[in-house]
This record gives C-alpha cells, sequence and structure tokens, in this order.
C-alpha cells in the first residue's frame, strides 16, 4: 500500500514538472509571439501615463502610434466589439488614473451579430473581476474561476493545446528535416518596434476594376449584416459602455471610420439607419464621420472597408489634428508632438 502511495506522488509529480517544462516552452514559442499579448503587455508598461485611449476594432486597430501623441494610446485590435472595449475601459480606469477621453467606433456594423459572433470571451475576461463579468456577462463564479484558470495555465484550454502542438510539431521538423510541414505561409499581420500591427498585405484597392470591387464589397456586407444591424446584447453592451464612462467622468468621442466608395454606396441597403438613430441618443463630447474622406482615393485602401499602411498613415495624423481642435484645453501636454 505504502509503495502504490508512493509511486502516485512521484507519479503526480513528474507530471506537474512535465506540465511546468511545457508551460514555460508555451510562453517561449506561443504567448511571446501572440500579437495581442504583445500590444497588451506593452500597455500595461505605460498605462500610468495614458489620458487618451483609442479602443476599437480592425479599423483602428493599424493607425500609426508613432503619430500619436504623449498620452495617447491605442488600445485596438481587431475583430473586437463593445464587449472587448467595455472591458478594456473597466481594466484602464483602474490602471490610467489620468484618462479623460476614450475615443470608440461608431460604425454602421458595431451592432450586427457578426460582430457580437467575433468577440473573444478569453480576451474579454483578462481585464474583469467577477463582480463586474457578472454585471457584463451574467457570468457565475464558477465559470469566470475556469476561465480564469485557463488564461493562468493555458495548456489546460484544449485549443491551446492544439496550437502548441502545431507549432511543436514545425519546431521539430525544423530541427530534424530543415523544413515547415506544409510550407507554411509567413504571418500577415506582426508588431512592429513602435508597437504597430503591420499588414503585410501589399494589395491597393484601385488594382481592381470598379465592377470587381463592388462585387467584393458586396462578399464583405452580405455575411457582414446577414442576421440585421441591431443585435440587442451588443446595443445593451455599448449602453453599459457609455454609462460607465458617464459615472466615471470619461469623455467619449466616437469615429466613423474611411469606408471606400463602393461600400459606401452599397451599405445603407443592409443597414436601414439603426444604428445612426442609436448613436444620436447617446451624449458625446463629438462625433467625428470620415466614412467618405478618402472615398475618391482608392489607392489608399487595402479592401472595401480597411486602409492600407500609406492610408492608415494619412488617416492617423489627421485624426490626431482633428482630436486635438475637439479637446481643446482638456488635453494640454509639453510635448511637441500634440501641437504640430
Amino acid at each position: 500500500m505504502r509503495s502504490i502511495i508512493v509511486k502516485s506522488i512521484l507519479y503526480t509529480i513528474g507530471l506537474a514538472v512535465l506540465f511546468a517544462g511545457f508551460s514555460i516552452l508555451y510562453d517561449y514559442r506561443i504567448r511571446r509571439n501572440d500579437n495581442y499579448l504583445i500590444l497588451l503587455d506593452h500597455y500595461r508598461d505605460i498605462a500610468a501615463s495614458v489620458r487618451v485611449l483609442i479602443l476599437g476594432d480592425s479599423h483602428p486597430a493599424y493607425l500609426h502610434s508613432e503619430e500619436l501623441p504623449e498620452g495617447w494610446h491605442n488600445l485596438s485590435f481587431f475583430s473586437e466589439s463593445a464587449y472587448e472595449w467595455y472591458a478594456k475601459l473597466y481594466f484602464a480606469l483602474e490602471h490610467s488614473p489620468d484618462l479623460h477621453t476614450v475615443v470608440i467606433p461608431f460604425d454602421y456594423h458595431n451592432f450586427t451579430s457578426t460582430a457580437a459572433r467575433s468577440s473573444n470571451l478569453r480576451n474579454v475576461l483578462r481585464f474583469l473581476d467577477s463582480e463586474s463579468a457578472q454585471d457584463l456577462l451574467s457570468m457565475g463564479w464558477f465559470n469566470f474561476t475556469k476561465v480564469k484558470t485557463g488564461l493562468l495555465f493555458p495548456l489546460l484550454n484544449s485549443s491551446e493545446r492544439a496550437t502548441f502542438q502545431s507549432v511543436l510539431i514545425d519546431d521539430i521538423y525544423m530541427f530534424f528535416i530543415n523544413k515547415i510541414i506544409d510550407k507554411k505561409q509567413p504571418r500577415q499581420v506582426s508588431v512592429d518596434g513602435n508597437f504597430n500591427l503591420i499588414n503585410s498585405d501589399l494589395t491597393t484597392w484601385d488594382k481592381y476594376t470598379p465592377e470587381e470591387r463592388t462585387a467584393r464589397a458586396l462578399e464583405r456586407l452580405e455575411p457582414q449584416f446577414r442576421n440585421g444591424a441591431a443585435n440587442e446584447d451588443l446595443i445593451n453592451v455599448f449602453k453599459k459602455l457609455i454609462a460607465l464612462c458617464q459615472s466615471r467622468g470619461i469623455r467619449i468621442i466616437g469615429v466613423k471610420y474611411p469606408l471606400a466608395e463602393e461600400y459606401n454606396s452599397l451599405v445603407h441597403g443592409f443597414e436601414s439607419g439603426s444604428t445612426d438613430k442609436l448613436y444620436s441618443t447617446v451624449k458625446v463630447g463629438g462625433v467625428l464621420d470620415y466614412s467618405r474622406t478618402y472615398e475618391k482615393s482608392p489607392e489608399l485602401f487595402r479592401n472595401q472597408d480597411h486602409l492600407n499602411d500609406a492610408g492608415n498613415l494619412k488617416f492617423t495624423k489627421r485624426l490626431v489634428g482633428d482630436l486635438l481642435i475637439v479637446l481643446g484645453d482638456q488635453d494640454r501636454s509639453d510635448d511637441k508632438k500634440a501641437f504640430r
């Protein structure tokens, strides 16, 4: 009996050591190369100095951070919805004591069911405590603890284990055979030295004929608005975000991001104006509408609703200049870049 207990203890210790070893390897190979976590860690490093926070999805995600004034930070990431924006704001209110303004998208697609499905529960819960998770997601303590534990120990999650396994097999083949299985393509999105998201897709919208651009815009809009433009859960989360800002004295600036001409000409056939009606009921410090600003410049777009790198650089400068005017004396600083 005693030998069985000893063997069980040794077996358990062995499994724990093996799990710890793989967890360290996971951190080295996965976590340190995860764009989302790289940007999140950078925000944590500078959070105390942040006064203006930009939240959103892929439209603001590619803004050029080197063009932002000191104290401004872009925490946007592609495919994020109001769930992530709320969670990040909740986190920022605890870690950025000088925060006074939040910039959020006022786009047509913000409340579609597609946007709701794109939300990442694990990422939302990175920023919330049990009480806020219950308020936002009606999530009980057990489920909250289960997800939080998975964040602390990623290899307990089946999808993370599958990712780790794939990378590990690639590493083994690289070491022994000097090639990668299936000849995997280089990563399309990466983070540069200025903590900008960089998309390696160099396609420009003007390479397509007008007919092709219209077809591609339809291909984007049809699945995007398949179930309408008003997902009630997302609308409720958006209202909670607004209420949280108002309760903490945070100014809200809404931004309608640039769209290609073909998208603009077709979107109202899918969206009946319900989003604009909702936005009109929200008390904000201003709404900056750039939806048609560059529609006659297809060379600045990567696709029907995203600017390319040249377009994002030009737009970042325009957005910063306009935000400085809207904010006025509220964001005075000694940083010369803020007053170009």
